[in-house]
C-alpha cells in the first residue's frame, strides 16, 4: 500500500501541471479566435462603402445640377 501512495504522490503534481497547461493554452486559443473575429468584423466595417447618398465618397455633397445657379 505504501508503494501505491508514493506512486500517486509522484503522479499528482504532473497531472495538476498538465491540467493547468491545458487550461492556459485553451484560454489563449479562444482569446485569439475571438480577437481575430473582432478584427475581421472591424475590417469589414472599414472596407464597406459609405451608405450616404448625398456624398461622392470624399465627404463633399454633390450638386444635383451641372450648371451653376444664377
Amino acid at each position: 500500500m505504501e508503494y501505491l501512495e508514493q506512486v500517486a504522490l509522484a503522479i499528482i503534481p504532473s497531472i495538476g501541471v498538465g491540467f493547468l497547461f491545458y487550461k492556459v493554452i485553451k484560454t489563449i486559443v479562444e482569446s485569439d479566435r475571438s480577437e481575430r473575429l473582432a478584427y475581421a468584423q472591424w475590417q469589414q466595417r472599414q472596407d464597406a462603402p459609405e451608405k450616404s447618398d448625398a456624398t461622392d465618397g470624399t465627404g463633399v455633397a454633390e450638386s444635383s445640377s451641372t450648371t451653376p445657379r444664377s
